[in-house]
C-alpha cells in the first residue's frame, strides 16, 4: 500500500497522519500507529518513520473553534463594552446601566428617528437585554459604521464582561 503527505498526528509524535492510496476507495486519510491492532497500520507507521513516504511534517494542533456569538447581552454588558471601547464616558455607562438613560451617542441617534419609531426604539433601549438580531440595535450600530462582523465581535466581547 502506498501513502503520501505524512504528518505527525499528535504532539507526542506517536502516530502519523497519511493519505493512503486505497485500492478500492482511492486516496483516504489514515492515521498510522506503531501499536495498531492491524498489521497494515503498524507497517504504514514503520514505513513512514523510515522515510518511504517523504519527510514527516510537523504536528499542527487543530484550529480553535470560532467564538460563538451570543444571542443576547445584558444592558450592563453593553454599557461596559461601550465604555471599554471609549464610546461613552464612565458616568454615561453608569446611567445606562442603572436607569437605562441613553448615552449621548445613542441619544442623538434616537432623537433623529421619527415617531412612532423613536418611542419603540427608546422602549427597546430600556430593555434589560439586547438581542443580537434586534433590527433597531443593528441599525444603530451600522449607523456608527459597524459591519455585521463588528457587531458580532462587540457581542462576543460584551458577553465576556
Amino acid at each position: 500500500m502506498n501513502a503520501s503527505a505524512p504528518v505527525w498526528a499528535n504532539p507526542q509524535m506517536t502516530a502519523i497522519d497519511l493519505i493512503v492510496d486505497h485500492p478500492e476507495f482511492g486516496p483516504i486519510p489514515f492515521t498510522a500507529d506503531p501499536d495498531d491492532v492491524e498489521a497494515h497500520g503498524r507497517d504504514l507507521y514503520a514505513r513512514a518513520v523510515a522515510g518511504d513516504f517523504g519527510p514527516i511534517g510537523a504536528y499542527e494542533p487543530p484550529a480553535p473553534p470560532p467564538p460563538v456569538v451570543p444571542a443576547e447581552i445584558s444592558r450592563r454588558q453593553c454599557a461596559a463594552e461601550m465604555f471599554a471601547r471609549a464610546l461613552i464616558s464612565g458616568p454615561e455607562a453608569v446611567a445606562m446601566t442603572t436607569t437605562a438613560t441613553p448615552p449621548g451617542l445613542v441619544e442623538a441617534m434616537l432623537a433623529a428617528l421619527p415617531e412612532p419609531e423613536q418611542t419603540f426604539a427608546r422602549i427597546d433601549f430600556g430593555a434589560s437585554v439586547y438581542a443580537r438580531e434586534n433590527p433597531l440595535l443593528n441599525a444603530l450600530m451600522i449607523g456608527t459604521g459597524a459591519s455585521q462582523a463588528d457587531i458580532d465581535a462587540f457581542f462576543i466581547a460584551a458577553a465576556a464582561r
